[in-house]
């Protein structure tokens, strides 16, 4: 009888297998060069009106590991970069007419970032505070107009304007993955939320009032 049991269990088993496979696909990638642009990793990314938006992460590759040497300060990217694939154009410039403290943390790594139309919500990452005068994790959430800063950049104009901030211990994330969720079906109140689960306690006003103004 028990035999029975799990020859049923195995048939059942297999046949939701079969029903869940995926059908087969194939995956093609084609290399493309595009001149000046950076070659750095872990930054942040946004996709508007067709162009690529990078700002943050390292521009020295991979890094070391014993402190101070592993993340030095000259290799942080301190630009932001706007990039048409299809014209294969590159605009950039500095964020050095910001404040010190969204240098620092538009200048740090491993980030957790996610976009919602316009807006890109970079949270948290890795670098070096002028304030504090050492590397430390950023307790900060960055919010990014990228339709205000994609014209800013290509027009070579103030940029400033284009970002908000705020500061939460919660926020010490570096690393991982940011998605949306929906609080009880209230897409109105859509909040990014980061990868730990125990970063779910991030006060929901302040994140609802930086995406509704």
């Amino acid at each position: 009888m028990k035999f029975k049991k799990l020859i049923l269990i195995l048939s059942l088993l297999i046949a939701v297998c079969k029903t869940e496979a995926q059908d087969l696909f194939d995956v093609s990638l084609v290399p493309t060069t595009i001149t000046d642009l950076p070659g750095a990793h872990s930054f942040a990314f946004g996709k508007w009106d067709g162009k690529w938006i990078i700002i943050g992460g390292r521009l020295n590759g991979l890094h070391g590991f014993q402190p101070p040497f592993g993340f030095p300060f000259n290799s942080a990217n301190s630009r932001v970069y706007v990039i048409d694939p299809d014209f294969q154009q590159v605009w950039d410039t500095t964020t050095t007419n910001l404040s010190q403290q969204l240098i620092d943390h538009l200048s740090s790594s491993a980030y957790e970032y996610v976009q919602r139309d316009s807006m890109l919500y970079i949270m948290g990452g890795y670098g070096y505070s002028t304030n504090l005068n050492s590397f430390i994790t950023f307790p900060n959430l960055t919010a990014v107009n990228l339709s205000s800063l994609v014209n800013a950049v290509i027009n070579q104009t103030d940029i400033s304007s284009s970002f908000r901030q705020l500061t939460d211990s919660n926020l010490l994330v570096a690393g991982g993955h940011a998605a949306w969720m929906d609080l009880m079906g209230d897409t109105t109140s859509r909040i990014p939320q980061v990868s730990l689960l125990r970063s779910i306690r991030i006060r929901f006003a302040c994140f609802r009032s930086m995406m509704m103004e």
